[in-house]
């Protein structure tokens, strides 16, 4: 039903983050760290297989970045969701608010939380269109067979399947997809409420 379950399942098990550059550099305070100051950078990830490294200069393909600190007082390196991601990429989120902001979200956080799909520009149309066209191919499958069967329990047995598995997935947009999109709406205006 999912062609790219398995792909997707094997790049989580055999890819990891691997950092590509520095992409800022602020002071503030360390929520980590008792609260002192402290000079942390942001820094740019992309998955990689484990045990490679980007190659510099290699043209990466739009969304595939993500973000995360590191303080200098420990080094440890904290990745960013992508709610916040999203919000520092389109500069609604001062660079200093990070940290503070990400040590106060992260009892809200789950790991879908940190998966970088549900907020990329394009993601929303094709998704759209792609169920959209599942959905109304097994609609008229179902008003097809529901008109043209001769027989009864053919009209009701084979329209019922096809428009319950209109349904289904219909309802499997809303939880992998539509519902992720909301709980990240939902963390970027509580973000921007604390600033």
């Amino acid at each position: 039903m999912f062609p790219g379950l398995l792909p997707l399942l094997y790049r989580r098990l055999t890819y990891k983050n691997a950092r590509v550059k520095t992409e800022a550099s602020f002071t503030a305070e360390d929520p980590w760290n008792q609260g002192r100051r402290a000079a942390f950078t942001v820094e740019s990830y992309i998955l990689a297989p484990k045990g490679t490294k980007p190659k510099a200069g290699k043209p990466l393909p739009p969304g595939s970045l993500r973000y995360g600190i590191r303080s200098d007082a420990d080094g440890v390196e904290r990745m960013l969701p992508e709610s916040l991601e999203y919000l520092w990429s389109n500069k609604r989120v001062p660079s200093e608010a990070l940290p503070r902001l990400l040590k106060e979200m992260t009892p809200m956080l789950n790991k879908a939380d940190f998966r970088q799909q549900f907020l990329e520009k394009g993601s929303k149309a094709k998704e759209y269109v792609i169920i959209g066209l599942f959905v109304l191919i097994m609609l008229a499958i179902a008003a097809l067979t529901f008109f043209f069967a001769e027989d009864t329990s053919d009209k009701v047995f084979g329209g019922g399947a096809c428009a319950f598995m209109a349904l289904l997935i219909a309802g499997l947009q809303y939880l992998a997809f539509s519902r992720p999109r909301a709980r990240r709406k939902r963390q970027m205006d509580w973000a921007l409420s604390h600033i």
